[in-house]
């Protein structure tokens, strides 16, 4: 049997958070109106950050692509780095979160006709809404990188319409979170937890605050 607590007790446990509750209230701006699609300013995140370096003189294309999809794992900059192993056109029509592939081990890399074609084992994708897809392991997926000379050096010119980030298994643990966003349902009223996954860093806030 649990044991009763004592009137005033029961009143106190009660009492004591609302208190608390008004007085963080208390220090809340009045003065100015609400101003929304400002950035949330939550705390810096301290999140791992890999140190790619950039493409190499007379890198043949294989390399450049496996530079590339390693590059992809250092979000400083907006992907600075990554995006010099692209042509200037292509760099500047990549949006590296409008999805996300995740793989399992090394890519395997072959030359076909200017293309080089990569070929990984895909644990899950992520979309720009960070809702993460499992498959099961073993499952494969082509991708081809289309190559084009810049002033005597290769480049990648051209991938799959909607690609955005190639990361590995343990890139993606380093670089992404995931965070539970409560929804009320109108028929329980009941919260249900709707898990998604975001980039960490300075952003995450925003991220979690616009979902």
């Amino acid at each position: 049997m649990i044991a009763r607590q004592p009137l005033h007790t029961r009143l106190l446990v009660v009492i004591l958070p609302l208190v608390l509750a008004l007085s963080a209230c208390a220090g809340l701006p009045t003065s100015e109106a609400v101003r929304p699609g400002l950035p949330v300013q939550g705390a810096p995140v301290q999140n791992v950050q890999a140190l790619p370096v950039g493409p190499e003189e007379d890198a043949t294309p294989e390399q450049i692509v496996a530079s590339f999809l390693r590059a992809s794992s250092s979000f400083a900059d907006d992907h600075e780095v990554a995006r010099t192993f692209l042509t200037g056109d292509l760099a500047r029509q990549w949006r590296p979160t409008s999805s996300v592939l995740v793989y399992d081990g090394e890519p395997e890399l072959s030359t076909e006709s200017g293309s080089v074609v990569a070929r990984v084992s895909v644990r899950g994708t992520v979309d720009q809404d960070g809702y993460l897809v499992e498959v099961p392991r073993g499952t494969e997926q082509t991708h081809r990188f289309t190559m084009r000379q810049v002033a005597g050096e290769w480049r990648i010119a051209a991938f799959p319409e909607g690609d955005g980030l190639w990361l590995s298994e343990t890139a993606f643990e380093q670089q992404y979170t995931s965070a539970a966003i409560n929804y009320v349902t109108p028929d329980t009223g009941l919260f249900v937890p709707d898990v998604r996954w975001f980039p960490r860093g300075d952003g995450l806030a925003t991220s979690l605050a616009s979902a």
